[in-house]
């Protein structure tokens, strides 16, 4: 997976970076969850949080959690890929 543009609200690109990143990135910290970035099956993106559904069903978010956009059940920044439990149906 790779990302850019702002990066200022609580690492929202995932990259481990809080600036803005010109050109593509590649998010080397995707490597170390559920099987690294081949094992992605969707990624979903604010304006400053990232979402990301893996192929096992987990789903991992990170970025700017004001509102509780990423998931977790908190309402402030997620500053690392951080599990989001996902009821199943």
């Amino acid at each position: 997976l790779y990302a850019w543009g702002f990066n200022g609200y609580s690492n929202s690109l995932g990259n481990d970076d809080f600036t803005k990143i010109a050109s593509p990135t590649l998010v080397s910290s995707l490597s170390l969850l559920e099987g690294g970035s081949s094992a992605i099956n969707q990624i979903v993106c604010g304006s400053c949080h990232t979402l990301v559904l893996f192929k096992n069903g987990k789903v991992y978010g990170i970025g700017k959690n004001d509102f509780g956009q990423v998931g977790n059940g908190e309402l402030s920044g997620v500053f690392s890929w951080t599990r989001v439990s996902v009821p199943e149906n």
